[in-house]
């Protein structure tokens, strides 16, 4: 396959120490390329080490890692780090509280000489690395590290081709959103004809859910407000909710984009009030109403059909500044 990115390429082959960031609260594309990634550069002969702020979601307990994810960033001093790439991070602030202020300072990095790669999908990425691979049209980060792969002369099979599907198939909706391309379809392809087992990729995937989160789902279907003629759906959850369903916020897990089921309703818009009162907002469409461009004037980012903000507002205050958004991009 033709190399596409010569400079990634070269850097791959001359660094040996290897370290992966993904955003924290990683989702399926970020922990799917992170873990495509890590199984490739092992391949290679590198050394990796891994490095995500949160744990490993539950509901993605399933994925293979070749190493443990480190979570504090003490743990990784004394490994002789060379290359840092971060995945799937719009800006260094999504690599999380440790690593950000490191980052805006690179000075201060515990590593000496370290060279940071960027290897996003999200349009807007802040461009934070020494080197920046970022690609707002690619279907997900996942479809950039499958093509990157393969241009090392690596087959997308096994551990690489989970992690690669995982990415693809999370952040297209099972292929389903406007973000699918043929070639996104072609290199899912590739994957099963490589031997991934769909039907039990789908099963570990979806079969996932307990009686407590189908009754944290209830409550919200119960309390959701649909406004503008119905075809918006908002739905607010108090943090109180996961206390009293004994849930967490991984419960929520594809509950923003299940909204869009709702016959008429062509954006959605998920807000989750964290303990401190501030929030995270989550935004779906049908791609036509560009929820992209709504996030960024709440000062959040994301995609056409999928965006996010995270906002020190409170939620009712939030909640009104984003429904008046929706309603005149709806009109």
């Amino acid at each position: 396959m033709k190399n596409k990115y010569p400079e990634l390429f070269q850097a791959i082959q001359k660094y040996n120490n290897i370290i992966l960031v993904t955003h924290y609260s990683p989702d399926g594309d970020a922990l799917g390329s992170m873990a495509a990634l890590a199984y490739a550069l092992i391949a290679l002969g590198k050394t990796v080490r891994l490095y995500n702020q949160s744990v490993q979601p539950e509901n993605f307990s399933w994925v293979p890692l070749p190493c443990v994810l480190d979570n504090e960033l003490n743990k990784l001093k004394d490994f002789p780090a060379e290359l840092l790439i971060t995945l799937d991070c719009g800006d260094e602030s999504r690599t999380g509280r440790e690593l950000l202020p490191l980052l805006q300072n690179k000075k201060t990095l515990p590593w000496k000489d370290i060279v940071v790669v960027n290897i996003d999908h999200h349009f807007g990425n802040s461009e934070f690395g020494d080197l920046n691979i970022v690609e707002s049209d690619a279907p997900a980060t996942a479809f950039i590290i499958g093509e990157l792969i393969e241009s090392l002369g690596l087959e997308l099979k096994d551990e690489i081709g989970i992690g690669v599907f995982l990415g693809i198939y999370t952040d297209t909706g099972a292929f389903a959103y406007p973000s699918t391309t043929a070639k996104s379809l072609e290199m899912g392809a590739r994957v099963i004809k490589n031997g991934l087992n769909i039907r039990e990729f789908t099963e570990k995937l979806s079969n996932t859910w307990t009686l407590n989160r189908m009754q944290l789902w209830g409550r919200l279907w119960q309390e959701l407000e649909l406004c503008s003629g119905g075809k918006v759906a908002i739905s607010k959850i108090p943090h109180a909710y996961f206390e009293d369903t004994q849930t967490t916020s991984e419960d929520l897990e594809g509950y923003a984009s299940f909204l869009r089921h709702l016959k008429g309703v062509k954006a959605v818009l998920m807000i989750r009030e964290r303990k401190d009162g501030t929030v995270k907002a989550s935004f779906r469409s049908d791609g036509v109403i560009n929820v992209q461009q709504i996030a960024f004037e709440l000062g959040g980012g994301g995609h056409k059909a999928a965006a996010g903000v995270d906002s020190n507002l409170d939620m009712q205050t939030f909640a009104g500044k984003a429904r008046i958004l929706l309603e005149q991009y709806i009109r």
